[in-house]
């Protein structure tokens, strides 16, 4: 159970992920115990500086990998690769999907809901823009919802109306620790916490932060 954040503007945008994950058996997807709290560190945003662009994701990280490597494969601007995005996931999905059957293993995406998260400078627009796309288990194309303003996944207990902030590093960074306590309570099993990365981008510009473990007892075990 990922986190990622996005708080998206015209004229900048924060993209917030966790590092923890659960590492799970390549048979039955059964978690694999990794270190005392059963997960491991992996980095969920992937910068793109060539493009003052990033892709981010939750669920199955593989996923993140093959549309990253597309993306690099195809030598696009932000634009054009932005314009391809919804082709690139498909394609990405289907390359994932043989590539599981070709080794004789279990399909996680069947099991796991996707979001994979696109933003970066448009130079056509001159502006930030950004689309968060999502699929369900049962689904095989993914639904496509452009950003604007903050966006909390998971949403957990948090409404249009009680929302904390999220327009800055720190104020991020406070919500997704909400978040990790939140998931401790309601999702134990499943991997989340560790720490916080945090990219912000504006015009000409992208900067990416770790920050500092989340508190204690709010990663689970």
């Amino acid at each position: 159970m990922s986190i990622l954040n996005t708080f998206v503007t015209p004229t900048r945008a924060l993209v917030g992920v966790d590092t923890a994950a659960h590492v799970y058996s390549a048979v039955d997807m059964s978690s694999v115990e990794q270190a005392a709290n059963g997960a491991v560190e992996v980095s969920k945003l992937i910068p793109l500086p060539h493009a003052n662009a990033l892709i981010a994701g939750r669920g199955v990280s593989e996923m993140l990998i093959i549309v990253f490597a597309s993306v690099m494969s195809s030598r696009m601007g932000f634009d054009e690769a932005f314009l391809a995005m919804d082709k690139t996931l498909e394609i990405s999905l289907q390359l994932l999907r043989q590539q599981i059957a070709g080794a004789g293993l279990q399909d996680p995406t069947l099991i796991h809901s996707q979001e994979i998260v696109f933003v970066g400078w448009s130079q056509k627009l001159n502006q930030v823009i950004g689309v968060r796309y999502t699929k369900a288990p049962n689904e095989d194309r993914f639904a496509g919802r452009a950003l604007s303003g903050w966006g909390i996944a998971p949403g957990g207990q948090w409404t249009i109306n009680n929302v904390p902030p999220c327009d800055t590093r720190e104020s991020m960074t406070r919500m997704m620790q909400e978040q990790v306590s939140w998931l401790a309570k309601t999702h134990s099993s499943e991997g989340f916490g560790g720490r916080p990365i945090i990219a912000e981008i504006t015009k000409n510009r992208i900067d990416t932060t770790l920050g500092e473990t989340f508190a204690p007892n709010s990663v689970a075990q």
